[in-house]
Parts: structure tokens; sequence; C-alpha cells
């Protein structure tokens, strides 16, 4: 399994600088620095080699910091 950011905007680059994932029935959440552009109406693929080896199941939770944003986007 792999997740897809999205940039919606026609004008605005988004960078991911951080992503979080915390494992279904864990306590601790994982940290993986990504620092990757996403470009206007563009998408970012996120899977195991951009999270060191970790393969997404169903009901991890992951949680992505983007330079510029004052809260974090998080999602199942």
């Amino acid at each position: 399994m792999v997740a897809n950011v999205n940039n919606p905007s026609a004008a605005e680059t988004i960078k991911v600088a951080v992503v979080f994932v915390q494992g279904k029935g864990e306590k601790e959440e994982r940290t993986y620095r990504l620092d990757r552009e996403v470009k206007p109406l563009d998408s970012l693929t996120v899977g195991w080699s951009e999270l060191g080896g970790w393969k997404l199941k169903r009901g991890d939770k992951l949680r992505l910091r983007c330079d510029g944003y004052g809260t974090d986007l998080a999602c199942e």
C-alpha cells in the first residue's frame, strides 16, 4: 500500500517536510524526513521506500507536516 498526497492548488507548491506514521494499535509514531515538493495539481506517492522500509497497512495513521502551514494533515 502507498499513500498519495495530492496538491489541489493551481498555483502553490507544497513542501512536505516530515511524515509521521502510527501503526494500528501502536502508541508511538515513527518519524520520516521527506523534504519533497508537490507541484501545483500534482501528487506525491509515499510508500515503503520513503518510509525506511515500513510497509503501510490498512488502519495505519499518517500525519504530514508541510512547510508554511501551522497545522499538520492527518489521515488514516
